[in-house]
């Protein structure tokens, strides 16, 4: 649905652990331009709200956002932008939170590689930041960081997919380091890659390094992922497994992640047999929309007793994701409204 029209909306609802989020995103030519959400507690509530801009509004390439973050304990605000012409692009970003900054960049771009460099004032401290994104015809690479007293980032990551979505397998890479207690590592396979090489930006895109953040910005070229693990999306095929170390507090965990389509896999030891043309529209809806989505898998924590299960269903427009951990007394459920705005 979200693929057909320039612009397409969201409603979501989440539910995790004694709280409950509620959200509407809109976007354009999948891009998000708005999102706003509220998260629930027993005690209080959180509002967020994202606005961006595009260039074009200005003859330029790029954007500029506003988001605001209206908490119990505090009102935080900011904006980021990018602005650019040809080769060349300036961005930069403001927050006002606990955690303030003020800085820039200067990005150039072109076909196949960007650099961007800069820096800004968080707080008290001068730091400095920088990405270096290069694309090929089957892999992309990204690789930058923060640097600054008292803050460090360093993010590195991969892809190896096909040249067209979906027709081919694909892996991504992806790691990053605040310090020697503070990193992780994480490798993802799909049958049918769907993805290319914007992967690799990871969730706050090139150069939008996150300086330590409380909150997400509108204007990050890439969305932050829901849920926070693998996510099925990434693949047209049978399945994904994958992998995470990561190091908190000194303390390593590792993870592992498996995620298959099994009507999929049926249809394909079935030989995937021609539909029947006397099906009607309610039949294939059925059939070819609904079943071929069902996903079922599961995640487990090496050195716990316990894995988290885990299921997605589509109904078009509709689509239900859940994780059910026995350990947990409330699961993870997500109930997403997605459809194409003519």
């Amino acid at each position: 649905m979200r693929g057909s029209a320039q612009l397409a909306g969201e409603l979501e609802v989440e539910r995790k652990e004694g709280e409950t989020t509620s959200r509407l995103e809109l976007l354009n030519e999948g891009l998000y331009i708005l999102r706003a959400e509220r998260t629930q507690t027993d005690e209080a509530h959180t509002d967020l709200l994202g606005v961006r801009l595009p260039g074009s509004l200005l003859s330029l390439s790029g954007y500029l956002s506003l988001f605001l973050e209206d908490r119990p304990d505090k009102f935080a605000y900011g904006t980021n932008f990018e602005l650019g012409s040809g080769l060349f692009a300036v961005g930069g970003s403001v927050e006002r939170d606990e955690d303030t900054f003020t800085g820039g960049y200067l990005k150039l771009h072109g076909a196949d590689i960007e650099l961007g460099f800069g820096g800004g004032r968080a707080t008290q401290d001068w730091i400095g930041h920088g990405a270096v994104y290069v694309k090929g015809t089957g892999f992309s690479v990204a690789m930058g960081g923060v640097a600054g007293p008292g803050r460090a980032f360093q993010h590195l990551a991969g892809t190896w997919h096909p040249v067209t979505r979906g027709a081919g397998p694909g892996a991504m890479f992806s790691s990053e380091r605040r310090s020697g207690n503070d990193w992780s590592v994480e490798v993802l396979f799909a049958d049918r890659a769907n993805f290319n090489h914007f992967a690799s930006w990871g969730r706050y895109g090139l150069d939008q390094w996150p300086h330590e953040k409380t909150f997400e910005a509108v204007g990050d070229p890439m969305r932050y992922f829901r849920p926070p693990i693998m996510n099925q999306e990434r693949t047209t095929g049978m399945g994904i497994v994958g992998g995470r170390y990561q190091v908190r507090g000194g303390v390593g965990e590792t993870t592992i992640d498996a995620r298959v389509f099994p009507v999929r896999i049926f249809r394909r030891l079935a030989g995937e047999p021609a539909v029947a043309g006397g099906r009607t529209q309610q039949q294939r809806y059925v059939r070819d929309r609904v079943l071929t989505s069902l996903v079922v898998g599961a995640f487990h924590d090496v050195g716990s007793d316990t894995a988290t299960t885990l299921a997605q269903l589509e109904l078009p427009p509709i689509l239900v994701y859940a994780e059910v951990d026995l350990r947990v007394d409330d699961p993870y459920l997500l109930i997403q409204y997605r459809v194409g705005i003519p």
